[in-house]
Parts: C-alpha cells; structure tokens; sequence
C-alpha cells in the first residue's frame, strides 16, 4: 500500500511539473489549468451506513452512520476532446451513533463514535458542453486515505457494567475506488460551479467495528465486524476564475 501512495503522488508531480512548464514558457496564454474547493455531505443509509449489529448471549449494540462531511482542495487540468485529469487532499468525518443494551434489564445506553481519514484522490473525468456555460461531468478514478487513529468509547453504568466499543484500523492506509457525475456552471468573472453525486467503494475494510460487555471485571460478551466504509455522497465545487493582471505590466527589458 506504500508503494500506491509513492505513485500516487510522483503521478501528481508530474502533472503539476508539466502545467508549470507550460506557465513559464508561454506565461500570456491561458491554460486550462484550475484550482478549486470542495464540499461533501456523505448521506447515511447507503452502502456500509446501513445499521451495523453486535451481539452475544450477554449483549447487544446496534450502530448507524449519521451525515458525515468532507472538505479539501482540487487541482483540475482541462484537455481537448472533453477530458480531464483531476487530483487533491481532502479530509472525511464520519459519525456513528451507538446504542447499547442487555436483555432483560433496564440497561440501556446511547453514545457516538467520530472516525476520520485523509484522502488523496486521483481521477480521470470527461465532459460535454450542453449549453454555452453549462457543462455535463463523469468521472472514475481511485483514492489513497490515511487513517491515523483508532477509536474507542467507554460506557459506564452502575458501576459494574461496562460497555466498550472499537473502531479498529489494522492498517493505516487504504485504497478505493471513485464514481462521479454532475452538471458545472462556468462564467469567465466569477469562477466554475459544479454540483454532483459520488460513490467510494474501499478495496478493504475501512475499519474492523468490536463491541465487548463487561460486569466488573469479568468480560461476559464479546462480537466484531467489518465495515467496508462506502458511502453516497452529494457534492459541491468551487474552481477559482483566472484573473489577469490589471494596469500597466512591467517592461520585458530592464530600464536603461
């Protein structure tokens, strides 16, 4: 998984070497070279966001993905014939509701646990003109994400019963695979606009999800799965519009 995140980012060196090339060589003509913004609202119920069970003769939990977000930066080259080639970091949060009870008790607790992950997308994206501004986008590609932490929570009772609950990484990194389609409104003053869906599907598991039931000191139940970690999501996009310098442009020869 290392070796992908090297290539990853050699790939993504490249490109951006060939733009800047390309800048200091022809300086006064515009390139279709952009950077932008980006805003997800991951939506639960989709995928892995389905509720998630733990149990055991002792215990029980069920857990459900609420609305998650990303957020992070894009840098976007343009090539004829309606293709592009598209790369950038974001940053994901996930929440998960938790609720936790034993049978035949009046144990019954609620808590939520917050995952997070780095992301380092690198897709290829194609798109047709269908009005004078109005463009129509699809894209595939794949992702890089980093994981830096595992999660736990603790839930205590009367002072005998304890829940715990693990969201587990067993590696750091991972890779999945990216779906898009959406509509961008471009205007030449105020920027390019682009409003979508996607779709991730992780090659592995996101995470590995155990609950445990103790009372005292003695563990009496004891349940794990794992979570792939896909998800829907609704997308916004903000590319920032090319300002040419205003006023008088300095001389190409120094003065004499």
């Amino acid at each position: 998984m290392k070796h992908l995140f090297l290539i990853y980012f050699i790939l993504l060196k490249v490109v951006l070497a060939h733009a800047q090339k390309e800048y200091r060589e022809e300086f006064n003509e515009d390139i279709p070279l952009y950077y932008g913004m980006q805003m997800r609202l991951i939506i639960p119920g989709f995928g892995s966001n389905v509720p998630i069970f733990l149990e055991d003769s002792m215990y029980s939990s069920s857990s459900k993905f609420l609305p998650g977000y990303s957020f992070g930066g894009s840098i976007r080259r343009d090539f004829e014939n309606g293709f592009s080639i598209e790369g950038g970091i974001n940053f994901t949060q996930r929440h998960l509701h938790v609720q936790m009870e034993v049978p035949d008790s009046s144990i019954l607790l609620e808590n939520k646990m917050t995952f997070i992950n780095y992301e380092f997308p690198f897709q290829g994206l194609v798109f047709v003109r269908l009005s004078k501004s109005i463009f129509g986008f699809a894209g595939l590609g794949a992702s890089l994400f980093y994981k830096p932490t595992s999660v736990r929570v603790d839930n205590y009772t009367d002072g005998k019963s304890n829940f715990v609950h693990y969201g587990y990484a067993p590696s750091k990194f991972g890779a999945e695979i990216n779906a898009q389609a959406g509509f961008e409104f471009r205007t030449k003053q105020a920027g390019f606009y682009y409003l979508g869906a996607s779709a991730k599907i992780p090659l592995a598991a996101l995470f590995e999800y155990n609950g445990l039931y103790f009372y005292g000191t003695q563990l009496k139940a004891n349940d794990f799965k794992k979570v792939s970690g896909a998800f829907l999501s609704v997308d916004f996009r903000y590319y920032l519009p090319k300002i040419k310098n205003a006023g008088q442009q300095p001389l190409v020869n120094p003065i004499e």
